[in-house]
């Protein structure tokens, strides 16, 4: 009988079993296990990537985003940045804009081809977002995408800008404001830890100007700060997490509300080669304490924003993971292992008309152009590589139903992919072991599970 999953015990040595093909954890009283992780004996399998199930599928799922990459350019040097020059298949900065008559022709196709996925899914929106670089480095031309989208399109569009605010002004901040574009800003936490790593091309922080605009904006206008700004935070091994968490709860009330915390990518990159022993050491110590001040506030009720985001989204994955759905129901079957989405769910468009999977993608396996539109042949070719070179031996994962990993962690700036390394895999199996592990041990502790990310009302 086919088996594939992991045991895992609790801190009261209870055992289970999650069961990667129904994803149900099971209590397994009297059951001697041989192996921790329990691989499945299937043979590898060739999969059939056919151009008219692409399309088919992208008709009924595709184009839910479309992101536009308006520069290449920023004003701001931050040391851990993906186009830094510290993350080998990625670009770095350069002098590219965007013009108005490629993101006329992005938002041409688009919106068509939204408008008939919207016929199958009424309750959808377009969602137009814009990327850099910097993107107020190019904000004429985002004055004229929102100006012009409406003009064509005349239900509701959603708008969102990730951006560092530096370049914010009275008249930008108006016209954000009227048109409720969501506007997440990068602040990585009080002065020093901010400044530390986000700084200007000659070295000095950005933390005094941020709140200054900040300010600004909450002073004109209220309410739209309120409801649709936010703050972006990245850390690393040298951040402490127990000032930085401090610093977010008591200035709750006038900052935006933080909508995600990521650690500094470790994909392609050498970056946490620069820290020692003690170092992450001291950083693991940090992480434990607020894990458990987060373990109190969970049964108690009642999380803080920043930790319901730190800790919290792990939690909330696992507990509503699909269960007793065949696998092959969960993904199409061109694509069916890993966390990678089919090119083409969502599109970014670069400076020079070129169409990408994602923002976070690298460039160099484009999938289209404005003019000509998706390529399905690129998508084809792109999915057989992938298929072949990276998900050959995913029939038998443990974690087929948890797996993370995509285009974004395996593709260089040749367009190849580094192949999926036993080490990352182990890797990423053990993190779950220890998830599971952890999460158990505190449902069995009473703990309620929609309590795991129940923001308290504060800050909110």
């Amino acid at each position: 009988m086919q088996k594939r999953g992991f045991y895992f015990t609790t801190k009261r040595s209870t055992l289970y079993y999650y069961d990667d093909l129904t994803g149900n954890v099971r209590y397994c009283k009297d059951e001697i296990k041989d192996n921790t992780v329990i691989y499945g004996n299937e043979k590898e399998e060739i999969l059939n990537i056919e151009k008219e199930k692409i399309k088919a599928y992208l008709d009924l799922h595709g184009f839910q985003q479309l992101k536009l990459i308006v520069t290449e350019e920023c004003n701001l040097r931050c040391r851990y940045c993906v186009y830094s020059g510290n993350y080998s298949n990625n670009r770095t900065h350069i002098s590219e804009y965007m013009n108005f008559e490629t993101a006329k022709m992005a938002i041409d196709k688009y919106l068509l081809s939204f408008k008939n996925i919207k016929y199958k899914n009424p309750i959808k929106y377009p969602c137009i977002g814009f990327f850099g670089g910097e993107p107020l480095l190019n904000y004429k031309l985002i004055n004229k995408v929102i100006n012009y989208s409406k003009k064509i399109y005349k239900n509701k569009i959603l708008y969102s800008i990730t951006t560092n605010a530096l370049l914010l002004d009275d008249d930008k901040i108006k016209f954000l404001a009227s048109n409720k574009v969501e506007l997440a800003i990068s602040l990585n936490g009080n002065k020093s830890e901010n400044d530390r790593l986000r700084v200007l091309p000659n070295g000095n922080g950005t933390y005094d100007i941020i709140l200054k605009k900040l300010n600004r904006i909450r002073t004109l206008y209220p309410e739209y700060y309120k409801k649709h700004c936010s703050i972006l935070i990245v850390y690393d091994t040298g951040t402490d997490l127990l000032k930085l968490s401090n610093f977010i709860c008591e200035n709750s009330d006038i900052l935006p509300r933080p909508v995600m915390i990521n650690a500094v990518s470790s994909y392609f990159t050498n970056w946490y080669d620069q820290y020692s022993k003690e170092d992450k050491i001291k950083f693991k110590e940090s992480v434990l304490k607020l894990r458990d001040i987060y373990i109190k506030q969970v049964k108690k009720g009642e999380v803080e924003r920043f930790l319901a985001l730190l800790f919290g989204k792990n939690f909330y994955e696992i507990l509503n993971r699909y269960l007793n759905i065949g696998f092959n129901k969960l993904k199409p079957d061109f694509l069916k292992y890993t966390g990678a989405c089919v090119p083409g769910s969502k599109v970014a468009v670069d400076t020079k008309g070129y169409i990408h999977c994602c923002e976070r993608v690298p460039q160099s396996r484009p999938i289209g152009t404005v003019k000509d539109g998706i390529d399905y042949d690129k998508i084809s070719e792109l999915l057989h590589k992938y298929n072949n070179e990276i998900t050959s031996k995913c029939i038998n994962c443990p974690i087929q139903r948890l797996c993370t990993l995509c285009y974004a962690h395996l593709l260089d700036s040749d367009g190849e992919f580094r192949k999926s390394d036993a080490h990352l895999c182990n890797n990423l199996i053990n993190i779950y072991i220890k998830r599971f592990s952890f999460l158990w041990g505190l449902l069995e502790d009473g703990a309620k599970p929609e309590n795991f990310t129940k923001i308290q009302t504060k800050g909110l």
